[in-house]
């Protein structure tokens, strides 16, 4: 498996928007990163995540293009993970897929709240 890369934003920097294609999920090494919907009045602010937290993932599990926005609250310092480090990860690393799925659950329940 290659190195994935880190890379680094600032404060209020746009990591992907909603709609675009993904090709990485990110692994938070440093900062704060929001996860935002555009609605009809404006935008809203899905979560805030934080060092060691996840996101992106949905893109590379679906092939779907994003659903939201990520954009850093403060400096931040990503791991980038394209769709193959991903998968040799998970085979390697079997904890890390209950983690995401338990991620996504925690995700879809959150939804569903702001929803209804």
């Amino acid at each position: 498996m290659s190195v994935p890369p880190v890379q680094q934003f600032m404060s209020g920097e746009i990591i992907f928007r909603e709609g675009e294609p993904g090709q990485n999920m990110y692994i938070i090494l440093e900062g704060d990163v929001e996860i935002v919907i555009v609605t009809g009045g404006g935008e809203k602010v899905l979560t805030v995540l934080t060092k060691g937290e996840f996101f992106g993932e949905m893109a590379l599990i679906d092939d779907s293009p994003r659903s939201a926005t990520a954009r850093c609250k403060t400096p931040t310092k990503v791991l980038l993970m394209n769709d193959d480090q991903l998968d040799t990860y998970i085979e390697s690393h079997p904890a890390f897929a209950v983690k995401m799925i338990r991620n996504l659950v925690k995700r879809l329940r959150g939804a569903n709240k702001l929803i209804g």
